[in-house]
């Protein structure tokens, strides 16, 4: 993939995108990078360049459009954010995050340490989660 390509992918998720860490009922913590748009051939451009996940959201209304969306996790999401880290500009320190929390996660699961976690480790995972949060944190 060339760097124009690169550029203009970072621009989505700059512009459209949200990369964030989250906790699933079981306090798991993820990370997901993810975009909404009403261009389905955008959607599908990510699909084919890095993989990861399409779907539509069900219309509420006759007269709007579908959303689709796309979505990408874990080792994946790390490979694409490294990729277009260079060239964000407002989503910057979340990919920062990010990558950092994916390749803690994957570093510990290949060493069979993904459970317990230290209390050191919880803490620092807490603190991500929390600076995750407060960055993609909508309003004033």
């Amino acid at each position: 993939m060339n760097k124009t390509d690169l550029a203009y992918f970072a621009g989505i998720i700059d512009g459209e995108g949200s990369i964030m860490l989250y906790r699933d009922k079981q306090r798991r913590t993820f990370m997901r990078v993810m975009v909404g748009n009403t261009n389905e051939w955008l959607i599908n451009q990510l699909c084919f360049s890095f993989g990861g996940v399409k779907n539509v959201t069900r219309q509420y209304h006759l007269i709007w459009k579908p959303c689709w969306h796309w979505s990408i996790h874990g080792s994946k999401a790390v490979e694409f954010l490294k990729l277009i880290l260079p060239y964000l500009k407002l989503k910057r320190a979340q990919a920062e995050i990010a990558i950092r929390f994916q390749e803690r996660k994957s570093k510990a699961r290949k060493y069979g340490k993904s459970h317990p976690k230290s209390d050191e480790a919880y803490a620092l995972e807490e603190a991500e989660l929390i600076l995750s949060k407060s960055l993609n944190k909508r309003g004033r």
